[in-house]
């Protein structure tokens, strides 16, 4: 399918295995319990080594990484290659709605220095910039879901 073959590249996973399909399902379920952002998660993984961060010392995710890594090495391509190919659709920053609507409240306010900065961020959402981190944090779980009109 058209939605596994998009999460394979996300993963930096080269051909089909039968596998796939439960080590996508079991990393989706794992950042569902531990409530991972998506976005970076997969910006996480592009890397060589395993996340530092406290969220991947999780046991459960520890042993779906040793999977993975193991998928990983089976492609026949070079782990830089893998990494690459995953940089490459994995976004570091998106435009998430909560920093959005921070970005235009100052702005009404007249204030247009935040809006820019974003602006700067979001012409290059696969390249790590100066402020890139900045922009990175998904909303926090304590703030009210922001909705926008269509309800999303």
């Amino acid at each position: 399918s058209q939605w596994l073959t998009m999460m394979r590249q996300k993963l930096g996973l080269l051909g089909e295995e039968d596998s796939d399909q439960a080590l996508i399902d079991d990393l989706l379920e794992w950042m569902h319990r531990q409530g991972a952002d998506f976005t970076n998660t997969f910006r996480d993984l592009s890397s060589e080594s395993l996340p530092s961060a406290d969220l991947y010392s999780e046991s459960t995710f520890q042993q779906w990484h040793t999977r993975y890594q193991q998928r990983r090495l089976s492609n026949g391509q070079s782990l830089p290659s893998s990494i690459a190919t995953m940089q490459k659709v994995n976004p570091i920053l998106i435009p998430r709605n909560h920093l959005v609507e921070q970005a235009l409240s100052e702005a009404e306010s007249g204030n247009l220095t935040l809006l820019h900065e974003f602006l700067k961020e979001l012409k290059s959402p696969y390249t790590y910039q100066e402020r890139t981190s900045k922009f990175q944090t998904p909303p926090s779980n304590t703030a009210p879901p922001y909705q926008t009109f269509c309800g999303t």
